[in-house]
């Protein structure tokens, strides 16, 4: 099984705001431990942080042509539209634009790691990511971290398969193992899924202890 791991974009629309990217400076430790616990157990996985790409070419790349107006991300009503099937074709760039920045094609699962809500910005480019990556690819997708209603309407929708509710890693791991072993993924802890129209979520795990973080593949 070929696995990624991509860090959403949020985007901070304050405007008082001096912080000239407006998003965390700071490598996303989340992504970066569920890594390096997954390759701890033998699992090939890939990781990118499209957040601090997306934020760092509107401020520093010459080349418009790749820069994201993320304000978008806080119109609810027009992302839950575009998820529902109405066509929008600025969303549609804007999705695309960003999933320009890594390499999404040939892999099995894709996970969507959502960094904490400081507002709805990064459910909605959950969202849009998952709707251009399940159309694009096919492939699996797993989102987690930040949970909202959202979430659940995208999976009703289609473009999102499976949410994590905590403990990333261990529940990654399940997924995976179960997956390549051919079993039904219904038990696995902490994972909430649609079945027959009816949403479950499993309970969690007891809590780990964590590895050290692995940044490789993360642009530092």
């Amino acid at each position: 099984m070929k696995i990624k791991l991509l860090r959403v974009p949020h985007y901070s629309y304050i405007k008082q705001s001096n912080q000239k990217m407006k998003c965390e400076n700071f490598p996303p430790l989340a992504p970066a431990v569920i890594t390096s616990y997954l390759r701890g157990k033998g699992i090939d996985i890939e990781q990118d942080d499209l957040n601090v790409k997306v934020h760092y070419d509107n401020v520093y790349n010459t080349d418009y042509s790749g820069r994201v107006d993320g304000k978008i991300f806080h119109d609810k009503e027009r992302v839950m539209n575009f998820i529902n099937g109405n066509r929008d074709s600025e969303l549609e760039n804007v999705g695309e634009n960003i999933l320009k920045k890594s390499n999404v094609d040939g892999f099995d699962l894709i996970l969507l790691s959502i960094p904490s809500l400081i507002d709805i910005s990064p459910l909605l480019s959950t969202l849009v990511i998952a709707k251009i990556l399940k159309e694009k690819t096919g492939c699996k997708i797993i989102a987690g971290g930040g949970s909202g209603a959202e979430l659940e309407i995208g999976m009703r929708e289609g473009i999102i398969d499976y949410f994590g509710s905590e403990h990333g890693e261990v529940l990654s791991e399940c997924f995976i193992r179960t997956v390549e072993s051919g079993r039904d993924v219904d038990n696995i802890p902490g994972l909430s899924y649609l079945k027959d129209g009816v949403m479950y979520s499993n309970p969690n795990t007891t809590p780990i202890v964590l590895p050290c973080p692995d940044f490789d593949g993360i642009p530092l």
